[in-house]
């Protein structure tokens, strides 16, 4: 039994073997499928702040507006699953390189078998590599955590823009039965 243990590759190389996001957006563009652009609002790209006049919005612009609330919900949602596939590929590289850093420590005869897990953990969270993916990660983590944050708030809006569509639409509903319901009281 008795035998070593090899890496065929450097931590580098095969923390770059986890690099996908490039590959996936070159095979989509390929496929001709692209993540959504931010939708527009009177001209302007829309940066996802409801008008504060929205009751005072005439039909075409409130639907107009549920256009718009829908597109930027879309946008939102491709946004965060992106970035979500950036953060779950960094978080694999930083597993890949903590694996790595271990076994580079370990043959070095820098660990024994004996070492506290924390000595391990210390010596590599002071690792000037390690520290640059993790910051990865934790950018990518950072950023698709606010990402769902404002796809929630997009969610919140696109259902104000429709209540308020609705509310419209069965005032008017109940506006014309009333007429009805009076013309044809009159008319008996």
């Amino acid at each position: 039994m008795g035998g070593k243990i090899t890496m065929e590759r450097s931590a580098e190389d095969a923390v770059a073997v986890y690099s996908v996001v490039d590959d996936v957006m070159s095979t989509l563009a390929k496929s001709g499928i692209t993540l959504p652009d931010p939708p527009k609002w009177e001209g302007d790209l829309y940066d996802g702040q409801l008008p504060p006049n929205i009751d005072d919005l005439a039909d075409d612009d409130l639907s107009e507006l549920l256009t718009v609330t829908v597109g930027w919900k879309n946008f939102l949602l491709g946004q965060v699953r992106f970035f979500k596939g950036c953060r779950d590929q960094a978080a694999k590289q930083v597993k890949i390189f903590r694996a790595y850093l271990r076994k580079q420590k370990r043959d070095a005869g820098l660990l024994d078998g004996t070492s506290a897990k924390w000595v391990l953990d210390d010596e590599l969270e002071r690792d000037s590599r390690y520290q640059d993916i993790q910051r990865e990660e934790l950018y990518f983590t950072t950023y698709s955590s606010i990402l769902d944050a404002c796809y929630e708030a997009a969610e919140s809006d696109w259902s104000t823009v429709s209540r308020n569509i609705t509310l419209r639409g069965q005032s008017r509903s109940g506006n014309r039965r009333l007429q009805r319901t009076a013309t044809h009281r009159s008319s008996l």
